[in-house]
């Protein structure tokens, strides 16, 4: 037996062979064993007249699709698409709220070679949402009714109807505008929900999806973009394909009759991706993303896992905070069939996963990004201790500023390699070559550390650290300090620019409820709990709530910005 390297490196044992086919293809595949196996569930938000139903009063519409349904009207979508002059090649914008529809033109795309940009919901400003159109050259942008034409309106008044400004003008004069969905039943516009209807001839489409390689690029997805216009990466069949497979190893699709997850989490983002029926069999369960901002919002979700009898839910900490206080308050019921609680996208905080995992039965702490896709996840142990297991094919090392791997207990630069993560940057191979070495090593631009017992523990992102004086600090470390206090309720930690020490330390707080947390009683707190008067911080900056990203995760860009507004910066 060899000896365990003391290096800071991780992998995963792996038995499971690569599937080597297209998307389409595997879909066909799929509808064809099992046409009738419902592959996603939607449950979308409808409001009630106050008057026939009662003040406030809501309904949970359901819409189910099967793979039948996705396959069939994937390729009408994709006949249609071609009458439109769409080739294999182009590219076409899609800006919109989960749906049926916009799944349908996800698996036309795929079916005809065409590259569908993802446009998310925090480009909702003029230059950076024109510039993406221009830059990645889309033929058509595909757009939903109600907030979705608001938010154009406000931003770019007259593309709609064709009467842009002429700076704007010369960059997309030759964009059109289609809808997924209509407004009303009684609207004659060709939407996509009208072209998935059209029983067409699809001789075309199945021509070109016979010619498509699983090497292809088949999705890009976008980077946050907190602070410009994001990057879109560059995804083949093959790799999207396995790396959802990879991620929801160790669930069993055919657990009680089918498996389902529950999502909140925007199609822009690898979080709410909707591949993973077609790769696993597993039928996913949307929910609107508007029951997020409600205030019965965990009561309502977790509603849902009991209609749908929902076995593993991925669900934002955040969230995961406001049902554990429900289920405390007698006001939300844990369904028996629940298995897995899934969570991260952003910090975990150790007691919330404690707490959670005094309640559910299995809590476990994904760990990915956009470039990268999900890469390892955490499950907690006794006594605040986690275990962690790569995903199959994955690999993580930890290294210095130069390159060098060290040794475990070190923090350093998180480094992940595997046949799945990204080609590259759609159209930037510079952008690309700065993250994803010529082994193929990808710079995840986070600070991690493999502790002995094989734990790997993100501690932040490099570009979160704070540079004070000589020092460089961990806002992570600051954070689990102020959370110990029983009238914290969360704390995110920033720096704030100085001219003496370059950055000092600022904590945004959410105190709890009636408990009349003052500046003066946290920062005494934080002397006393701290060795360092470094890691005291300087400024608190108190808030009700935290600001958000169109992902729900928490913005830090925006949270800066308020806090330099805040204290003249």
């Amino acid at each position: 037996m060899f000896p365990r390297s003391k290096k800071s490196y991780l992998c995963t044992n792996v038995d499971r062979p690569f599937v080597y086919t297209s998307f389409p293809d595997l879909l066909d595949e799929r509808a064809y064993e099992s046409p009738d196996k419902p592959a996603h569930i939607f449950r979308d938000l409808r409001a009630i007249d106050p008057g026939s139903r009662g003040e406030g009063e809501t309904v949970l519409e359901r819409k189910v699709v099967s793979f039948k349904d996705i396959a069939d009207k994937s390729r009408f979508v994709a006949a249609n698409l071609l009458d439109l002059g769409i080739n294999p090649g182009d590219r076409i914008g899609v800006l919109g709220r989960n749906s049926p529809e916009w799944l349908f033109l996800d698996y036309a795309c795929l079916r005809i070679n065409v590259l569908m940009i993802r446009i998310p919901g925090s480009l909702m400003y003029h230059d950076a949402f024109v510039e993406v159109l221009y830059r990645y050259r889309c033929n058509i942008l595909f757009v939903d009714h109600g907030e979705t034409i608001q938010d154009i309106n406000r931003i770019m008044p007259g593309l709609l109807n064709g009467k842009l400004p002429e700076e704007d003008s010369q960059k997309l004069g030759s964009l059109r505008i289609m809808y997924l969905r209509s407004q009303s039943d009684t609207d004659q516009l060709k939407t996509v929900r009208s072209m998935s209807e059209s029983k067409c001839d699809v001789t075309r489409v199945m021509a070109i999806q016979e010619c498509l390689d699983p090497d292809d690029i088949a999705i890009v997805l976008p980077t946050s973009g907190t602070t410009g216009i994001p990057k879109f990466c560059a995804f083949s069949h093959f790799k999207i394909i396995n790396a959802s497979i990879a991620s929801m190893t160790g669930f069993d699709p055919e657990t009680k009759g089918y498996a389902v997850v529950g999502l909140d989490l925007p199609m822009t983002w690898i979080g709410g991706l909707h591949f993973s029926p077609v790769s696993t069999g597993f039928t996913f369960v949307h929910i609107d993303q508007s029951i997020g901002s409600m205030s019965t919002a965990a009561e309502l979700i977790f509603q849902i896992v009991r209609e749908e009898q929902v076995t593993s839910i991925a669900i934002m900490p955040f969230m995961l905070y406001d049902a554990l206080k429900a289920q405390q308050a007698g006001k939300l019921t844990i369904s028996a069939s629940l298995e897995n609680i899934v969570t991260g996208g952003e910090r975990v905080p150790q007691e919330l996963i404690s707490l959670a995992s005094t309640v559910f039965k299995s809590v476990l702490v994904y760990y990915g990004l956009t470039e990268g896709y999900e890469c390892l996840k955490n499950k907690p142990l006794e006594k605040g201790f986690y275990t962690t297991e790569m995903m199959p094919h994955y690999e993580a090392k930890i290294t210095d500023d130069n390159g060098g791997t060290v040794s475990r207990g070190v923090p350093g630069n998180l480094q992940i390699r595997s046949p799945l993560t990204m080609i590259g940057f759609l159209d930037d191979p510079d952008a690309s070559a700065k993250v994803k070495s010529s082994s193929g090593w990808l710079d995840t631009g986070d600070v991690a550390i493999i502790h002995e017992s094989g734990f790997l523990e993100v501690v932040g992102r490099t570009k979160h650290i704070i540079s004070c004086s000589t020092r460089k600090i961990y806002p992570k470390t600051i954070e689990g300090i102020i959370l110990k206090n029983p009238k914290v309720e969360n704390v995110i930690v920033i720096g704030l620019p100085d001219v003496r020490f370059f950055e000092v330390v600022c904590a945004c707080v959410i105190p709890k409820p009636v408990t009349n947390l003052t500046e003066q009683e946290l920062h005494g707190y934080c002397a006393n709990e701290t060795l360092e008067s470094i890691l005291v911080p300087k400024y608190f900056m108190f808030l009700d709530n935290f600001p958000k990203g169109s992902t729900g995760k928490i913005s830090r860009h925006t949270l800066l910005e308020m806090a330099k507004k805040h204290f003249d910066r």
